[in-house]
């Protein structure tokens, strides 16, 4: 039996995820619930090892890693399109969407970096997998920390052409992660792609300095005697 607070985060997490429908159409391809799960596990097995591995690697070496996760787990362009408004989105040129996704996913790769640099006795367990909007499948997972503490992780997945399972919003204990960003990124996507781009890529570099702060520069030399260039004899 689930305890009382899960039950209220099961319960949120329907809600929202109910809420969600009307952003999500005809799935590609029917998804089974194998294929579901299997897409958040490799998410989550890939922040286990950039974790385990994080001083080892660095942060570029975590950001690669991850990076090459996230390109294998998230439909990045559909959720970036919720992100910021499917209407506001679509709006843009070919080349503004590539360059406002391009960016978003250096802030999802910052995050996950920056967020699971280090050991640290962090576990993911998978809970359910249910029907979700628009013919998704939602997997519900918990993150527990060290202090025994729960962050609940649903993830609202969409079927590809090919079967595969892609990550399309994550409800971070119910709160939508696109909907959130929607109401971040609203004012700077009506600005154009152009400056909104910049301003996620700024907020990942923001993130990334405060995760790793470079070092400070070696100061520069005192200025020592000028050299003699007196070769002659007196």
């Amino acid at each position: 039996m689930l305890a009382p607070s899960s039950c209220r985060r099961a319960a949120l997490v329907s809600i929202v995820i109910a809420a969600l429908g009307l952003l999500f159409g005809a799935p590609a391809r029917a998804l089974d619930a194998a294929a579901a799960q299997a897409t958040v596990e490799t998410l989550h097995d890939g922040l286990s090892h950039i974790m385990a591995n994080g001083p080892e690697l660095g942060l570029p070496g975590r950001a690669e890693y991850i990076g090459a996760v996230v390109d294998r787990t998230y439909e990045m362009r559909g959720f970036v399109a919720r992100a910021i408004g499917t209407g506001t989105f679509g709006g843009f040129s070919e080349a503004g969407q590539a360059e406002v996704v391009e960016a978003y996913r250096q802030l999802v790769v910052a995050n996950y970096a920056c967020s699971f640099r280090e050991p640290s006795p962090i576990s993911f367990t998978t809970e359910e997998v249910s029907a979700g909007p628009g013919g998704t499948l939602v997997v519900r997972t918990a993150l527990t920390r060290r202090t025994g503490d729960q962050i609940a992780l649903s993830y609202v997945i969409e079927g590809t052409q090919t079967g595969e399972g892609r990550i399309a919003d994550i409800l971070y204990d119910g709160v939508s992660e696109t909907a959130r960003r929607r109401s971040e990124f609203g004012s700077l996507a009506a600005q154009g792609p152009e400056a909104l781009a910049q301003a996620i890529r700024s907020k990942a570099a923001q993130i990334e300095a405060e995760c790793e702060p470079q070092a400070p520069a070696e100061p520069a030399p005192e200025p020592g005697p000028a050299p003699d260039t007196h070769f002659g004899s007196d």
